[in-house]
């Protein structure tokens, strides 16, 4: 999973660079800021994972809590730049199908529920 989340967080930021390239109301910054959040997130993942927070949780994946950090930064960048608003809400479909894998029933209401929402 954690693969899947830095390839993801990298093809959407080159997205983000080639709006901001072809002259779309995007600032630069918004580019590598995406990444180095989806990065830091990423790292957090790895960094905890063998340690004593993976014994003590259940969910040993920290799926929720990658959904929920991904969530905020689509909804995060939507708000930044609403230009790309439509594919960074388009690619919260893509982050719940890879976290949902690893999620009981009553996880993946409450990820449904929360980015329901933030969507209103």
């Amino acid at each position: 999973m954690l693969v899947r989340l830095i390839v993801l967080n990298s093809s959407t930021a080159l997205v983000l660079l080639a709006y901001a390239m072809v002259g779309a109301d995007v600032p630069y910054w918004v580019s590598p800021f995406f990444l180095s959040l989806g990065l830091l997130t990423c790292g957090f993942v790895y960094r905890n994972f063998p340690g004593r927070l993976r014994r003590r949780h259940r969910d040993v994946f920290f799926s929720l809590e990658q959904l929920v950090t991904s969530i905020l930064i689509a909804f995060a960048m939507a708000w930044i730049a609403p230009e790309t608003s439509i594919y960074m809400l388009s690619t919260l479909y893509v982050i719940l199908a890879y976290g949902t894998r690893q999620l009981n029933f009553v996880g993946l209401c409450l990820v449904i529920a929360y980015a329901g929402i933030l969507m209103f």
